[in-house]
């Protein structure tokens, strides 16, 4: 194929869809979409994985929200709505901005792993200048040996902040506006330590809950990228190394029940 070639990671949400289109209608066709069908698995207790076996995940569900403190009960009802509104906002904001207007009608590979035989086969085999990831797992290096030109991750945050997962969680526990953002990096073997290549400040009003500052944050990286990925590709941008001893890092099981009922408490009671 002429130009340069591309392979955007992604996941099965709306959000890398939508990037996708948005490359396209920027002339940055992808060679190929890899759409990682990722799922994070709670681990269960033996009584738990007994129960669901017998009865299945969405009635143990509801039992199981039934027996929680109301406070809990009603932080993870405020969550779903929450994430429900997002969503609706993400679609309406995407065509109201015209962002990625054309359908993507290029070569799509479904797959469980993003590391897995079938996808390091595939995309060696279209020898990619470049890869793009938006929400998938963390790649091993074999994948990362592919690309000539690098592969560049979006993250939802001001690095070096917020490195790891739910970065929004985090900024509006904090009540943090300085680190909210996306940046664009360089992928290593680390996580989100790669040098930066560009970082958007998002604009929002504060208070903000997480899933529409997630939904803020999806918008501004899928509009930036097609320059940032241009300007990649052209040699025109260097990256710049973050600082080691600066920054946040946070795991799943850091967002603890707890943190999360905190949250709700307060951008919903003052």
């Amino acid at each position: 194929m002429s130009g340069p070639v591309i392979v955007l990671l992604t996941n099965t949400g709306p959000e890398g869809d939508q990037l996708a289109r948005r490359l396209t209608d920027e002339g940055l066709l992808p060679a190929l979409v890899v759409k990682e069908q990722y799922r994070f698995a709670p681990r269960y207790g033996l009584h738990s994985r007994i129960a669901r076996a017998l009865f299945g995940d969405a009635l143990v569900n509801r039992v199981a929200l039934a027996r929680l403190p109301s406070e809990t009960r009603l932080a993870l009802e405020w969550e779903h709505e929450m994430h429900l509104e997002a969503h609706s906002f993400f679609a309406q904001a995407v065509r109201q901005r015209g962002l990625g207007a054309k359908a993507f009608t290029g070569e799509v590979l479904q797959t469980a792993s993003v590391n897995s035989a079938e996808v390091l086969a595939r995309v060696r085999a279209l020898r990619p200048d470049l890869m793009l990831v938006l929400g998938t797992t963390i790649l091993r290096a074999p994948l990362l040996r592919i690309p000539n030109l690098g592969t560049i991750n979006i993250h939802s945050s001001i690095l070096p902040w917020y490195r790891g997962t739910f970065s929004e969680f985090w900024q509006c526990l904090n009540d943090d506006r300085q680190h909210v953002g996306v940046s664009f990096h360089l992928v290593t073997e680390g996580i989100d330590t790669g040098d930066i290549v560009h970082q958007h400040r998002t604009a929002c009003e504060w208070p903000v809950d997480p899933f529409r500052l997630r939904a803020l944050n999806m918008l501004a990286a899928i509009e930036h990228a097609p320059a940032v990925v241009r300007s990649w590709l052209r040699g025109e941008t260097e990256g710049k190394p973050q600082v080691a001893e600066e920054g946040s890092f946070h795991f799943n099981r850091d967002r603890t029940l707890e943190k999360r009922v905190a949250l709700w408490r307060r951008l919903t009671q003052g």
